[in-house]
């Protein structure tokens, strides 16, 4: 659903707001199992009208909309760790939201995902990018040569008949 998982801003008919100690939570009355908000306001919650709370609901949101929409994704530089193995968690991290990486077989002869000098399982990797559970991803496929400087990319509708 996105890191705004359906959040959108509202006026007072379009939600239901209910009060539990120093949270107001708020709710879309068209979709109220997605989106809404826990959003912490501390003791004043039970003075604050309706309209106060929504008008700090809309701030809110539009400081996360303004948020996403100056996103730069982290590209680690070529050369450095892309991903570091964290003991505590025994398990592999990102150092950034950017990962080269390319697709090739372990000693099994089973798919591995080789990242630095490091080959993960699919396991593994799906463990690693669950950090980013929320977010949207997106893979190209390319030549290996091409990962430091990937090719542009073309944008159609379908892929052109391939003639065998």
């Amino acid at each position: 659903m996105g890191a705004l998982n359906g959040l959108r801003t509202a006026t007072l008919d379009e939600v239901i707001i209910k009060r539990n100690g120093e949270y107001a939570d708020i709710r879309y009355k068209d979709k109220p199992f997605v989106g809404g908000m826990n959003l912490g306001l501390g003791e004043c919650t039970d003075d604050l009208s309706d309209d106060e709370i929504l008008s700090c609901f809309n701030e809110v949101v539009l400081s996360m909309q303004a948020s996403v929409a100056s996103f730069c994704p982290l590209e680690i530089q070529p050369g450095y760790p892309q991903i570091k193995f964290d003991r505590k968690w025994k398990r592999w991290d990102t150092l950034g939201q950017v990962l080269r990486c390319e697709i090739e077989d372990d000693e099994n002869g089973q798919v591995a995902i080789s990242i630095d000098d490091h080959k993960l399982n699919p396991d593994q990797f799906i463990t690693m990018i669950s950090s980013f559970r929320g977010w949207g991803m997106r893979i190209e496929f390319m030549d290996e040569s091409q990962l430091f400087e990937p090719p542009p990319v073309v944008v159609r509708k379908r892929p052109a008949k391939v003639k065998l």
